[in-house]
């Protein structure tokens, strides 16, 4: 195993003072270095550069231009006065973009230039190979930084990612692809990694959205090996998923990362399985609309699994993936507290959808002594449904007020589509809509149930819920009550 890479955390600092602060929080979650983002940085805070040292951490000092994706100026000449003044302070690195900045000379003592270029994912394998070898003088270190999807990573850029990547340079992706070249950044021999605060600090979002946790990677590599986790589907850019697992892996000490994949077609999520099959990944969460294709390709099925067809949840293990659906546990978890708090009688619920998460709602409320009415927009779908899990097909002449319906379509998420069943005959006051959509785009089903004055709630607890059984599978053990506690509040649900 080669030495392990640096980790630098890039600031997300506006301000001195912010950054400041920053550099105490990474510093404290293992960071080895701070990129400090001057672009991000207003001029007159920026005339008060110096005051940031001594610092706790050796610091980069990046000034990213527009054209690649940050703030700064475009402009050669705009760009020069501030660098030149940035090689003046006692930073252990600047920034030097090659594609509009002079590498200065060096000077005894001062900060070292690390060449930098982003690069569009229509650059050839061939250009990138090019440019490794091509490094100006004055240049000792590169980094690269390409947009990439997953698939062209996993075809084109990781095999050739062992003759790019040396002890002074660095290669790595954005855009879907982006987290697989931190969580693998040991196994790829990267030199250093270009990482965001814990989460968790609301006020601190990452500089850039493919950047990892410090905390995650420093206590990943703290074990040989450590675990590699992931919430994958299309799109996942919304998930609370990383933040909920953040609380648990942080709270427990767990050697291990967990990261948002996008993955768009079938058989990239198809090689990506193959990929932890051979110990790449530890285990997944899954979401639309990879849910089928999880349990077709698991080795091994629990029954909520087999039952319900779909899985949400894959543990990856000696070359076998078993899947489960803790979607199951979710709700059926849910329903016994509106019980408890006499928010639902028990007798009878309506499950909106016949999709992965309808399913696992039939499932889990079906066998027992309570009516489980199911509305699809498809009758034939809905009927295949209940003759493989129970329940009764909802037509319209039977919609009655009930006290519980478990809204389980994707309505709400993406681009804006009717909800095209006729729920509003099963609503009214007295009743609670449980919906498994979080972080809406739009808000019809809440709004129907104001108007009908419904209880609503949307899917952040669901989602807790079903995190916690996934990671009782992947740790053998569940998160205590408070640690769940913590997670809601994480999300924005009262504990």
């Amino acid at each position: 195993m080669s030495a392990l890479p640096r980790l630098v955390v890039s600031l997300p600092g506006r301000t001195l003072d912010e950054t400041r602060r920053h550099i105490a929080l990474a510093a404290s979650a293992g960071a080895d270095a701070a990129e400090v983002r001057l672009d991000r940085w207003p001029a007159m805070e920026r005339e008060r550069l110096r005051e940031l040292f001594p610092a706790q951490l050796p610091l980069l000092a990046t000034f990213r231009s527009r054209a690649e994706g940050g703030e700064g100026p475009d402009d050669p000449t705009e760009r020069g006065e501030t660098l030149e003044r940035l090689f003046g302070l006692p930073f252990e690195l600047v920034d030097v973009e090659l594609a509009r900045d002079r590498v200065p000379v060096a000077r005894t003592g001062g900060p070292e230039a690390l060449g930098s270029r982003h690069l569009p994912d229509s650059i050839s394998v061939g250009e990138i190979g090019h440019l490794v070898e091509s490094r100006p003088e004055g240049c000792r270190r590169l980094k690269l930084v390409l947009a990439s999807t997953v698939d062209r990573f996993l075809s084109d850029l990781l095999p050739n990612l062992p003759r790019w990547v040396g002890p002074d340079t660095a290669v790595f992706t954005t855009g879907a692809s982006g987290p697989l070249t931190r969580v693998w950044a040991r196994e790829l021999g990267e030199p250093w990694v270009f990482s965001c605060l814990p989460l968790g600090d609301e006020s601190a979002p990452p500089v850039e959205t493919s950047q990892v946790p410090v905390d995650q990677l420093r206590r990943s590599w703290s074990a040989a090996p450590g675990r590699r986790f992931a919430i994958v589907g299309a799109p996942v850019g919304h998930s609370l998923s990383p933040a909920v697992h953040a609380v648990w892996l942080a709270a427990e000490g767990r050697a291990a990362s967990y990261v948002p994949v996008e993955l768009r077609d079938k058989s990239t999520f198809a090689a990506m399985v193959s990929l932890g099959r051979r110990g790449w990944w530890d285990g997944w969460s899954v979401t639309h609309p990879w849910k089928e294709a999880a349990a077709q390709l698991a080795d091994e099925r629990t029954e909520a699994s087999r039952a319900t067809g779909v899985a949400n949840t894959l543990m990856f293990h000696n070359g076998r993936v078993r899947a489960d659906e803790t979607d199951v546990g979710a709700i059926a978890r849910r329903a016994k507290e509106l019980e408890a708090e006499r928010r639902w009688d028990g007798e009878e619920v309506v499950v909106v959808g016949t999709g992965g998460a309808a399913r696992a709602a039939v499932f889990a409320l079906a066998p027992s002594r309570r009516r489980v009415w199911v509305l699809g927009r498809r009758a034939t779908s809905a009927r295949e449904l209940v003759a493989a899990l129970g329940g009764v097909v909802a037509t319209a002449r039977d919609a009655h007020p009930t006290e519980l319906v478990v809204h389980a379509t994707t309505i709400g998420r993406g681009p804006r589509r009717d909800l095209d069943v006729p729920l509003a005959g099963w609503i009214g006051p007295g009743t609670t809509v449980l919906d498994f959509v979080y972080a809406q785009d739009d808000h019809q089903v809440r709004d129907l149930c104001r108007r009908s004055g419904a209880e609503y709630e949307d899917g952040r607890r669901l989602l807790v819920y079903q995190a916690a059984g996934a990671h009782r599978i992947w740790w053998g053990t569940a998160p205590s009550p408070s640690a769940i506690d913590a997670a809601l509040r994480r999300v924005g649900c009262a504990a």
